[in-house]
This record gives structure tokens, C-alpha cells and sequence, in this order.
């Protein structure tokens, strides 16, 4: 929660700073290295031992979401920025859920839960860096 907040009070001075491009790429890279971090967690790993990651994912995560959220809003003119709002929240809350429902299925699976929750880390790792990739194709046009 730390991480977060943290993170997603600092975005737009890092947006200013940097540019979106650059903070879009370095949140999905801490969310990657903070889900390849948790690949070692077992049962046995004592919360002390993930503390560090959790509060990098959460940070990774921090930096993304408002960073595509102002990215979206600012490349339409302001007569259509609700409806882009309502878009990318409902795409964003759609991905949540089949991102649960696939993960979820992935702990009940046969395999057990501990494979599934390495699985759905490993899945994890791979769409944070193809954000990460694909971060220098964003272009925003100003708004009309």
C-alpha cells in the first residue's frame, strides 16, 4: 500500500520529468522484476522475506495506471474525454476480472497452488515487459 500511494502521487511529477514514455516503461519494469522476485515464495516464506517486492509491485503499479489514465484523457478533445474515461475504466475493471478468473483458475488447477501462483507470476513477468516494450510507441496528440 506503501509503494502505491507512494508511486501514484509521484507519477505526474515523474511524467513532467521524464516524460510518460519513460515512466510507463520503468513502472512495468518494477512490476516485472517485483513478480520475478516473488517466483522463490513458497509456503513457507515468512512475509518478512516478500515485503520488499509486494511494495515494488505495488510501486511499479503506481507509476502505470496514472500514467495511462493521463495518457488516454489527454489525446481527446475535452467534449469526449467522459467517454474515453468510461472506456479505459471499463477495459481496466474488464482485464481485472479475466485477469482474476485466469489466475484463479491457475491456483485451483491440478497442479496445486503453489505452481499456480509461480505461473501466474512467470504471466505477469511477460505482459509488464511487453509494456515495458511497447511503452516507445505511445505518441499523444494534444487535445483539440
Amino acid at each position: 500500500m506503501i509503494g502505491i500511494t507512494v508511486s501514484n502521487i509521484a507519477s505526474g511529477w515523474l511524467q513532467h520529468r521524464f516524460g510518460a514514455t519513460r515512466v510507463l516503461a520503468t513502472g512495468s519494469c518494477v512490476v516485472a522484476a517485483a513478480c520475478a522476485g516473488m517466483l522463490g515464495a513458497g509456503p513457507d516464506t515468512a512475509y518478512g522475506a516478500i515485503v520488499v517486492q509486494l511494495t515494488a509491485l505495488g510501486a511499479g503499479a503506481g507509476m502505470v495506471v496514472p500514467t495511462v489514465t493521463a495518457q488516454v484523457l489527454s489525446s481527446v478533445p475535452r467534449s469526449r474525454s467522459g467517454v474515453a474515461s468510461g472506456s479505459l475504466n471499463t477495459l481496466r475493471q474488464t482485464g481485472s476480472a479475466v485477469g482474476v478468473a485466469l489466475f484463479g483458475s491457475l491456483l485451483a488447477g491440478g497442479d496445486g497452488f503453489v505452481p499456480g501462483v509461480h505461473a501466474s507470476f512467470a504471466i505477469s513477468i511477460g505482459l509488464a515487459l511487453a509494456v515495458a516494450a511497447l511503452a516507445p510507441l505511445l505518441r499523444v496528440r494534444a487535445r483539440d
